[in-house]
């Protein structure tokens, strides 16, 4: 599909593409070098500072971008979850009846 876009377009997406690459890997960075308590949801600071300084309309193209990345590697399918941990959740407050014995 992408072989029907204009080669601008495409030159385009192959820039950002490659700025998010950059981007995750100062992430990766972050996390290995600085060992982050929160990686989880960490950036880090320098990822952080280089994302305020790109402009609104760069963001959003890369926001795009890592949205249809992510889909592209089934980030947003449907969690079929096992028995055990649907029974987990079916309890109130993480406990079941069964616990009060």
């Amino acid at each position: 599909m992408t072989g029907s876009l204009p080669p601008h377009i495409l030159a385009s997406v192959d820039q950002h593409k490659a700025l998010l690459a950059e981007l995750v890997a100062g992430v990766r960075e972050h996390a290995d070098a600085e060992m982050c308590e929160v990686v989880d949801v960490c950036p880090g600071p320098r990822v952080v500072d280089a994302l305020n300084e790109l402009c609104p309309h760069t963001r959003d193209r890369l926001l795009c971008l890592a949205l249809a990345e992510l889909n592209a590697l089934d980030y947003g399918a449907p969690v079929h979850l096992t028995d055990a941990a649907l029974a987990v959740l079916d309890r109130p407050e993480g406990g079941g009846d069964d616990d009060h014995s």
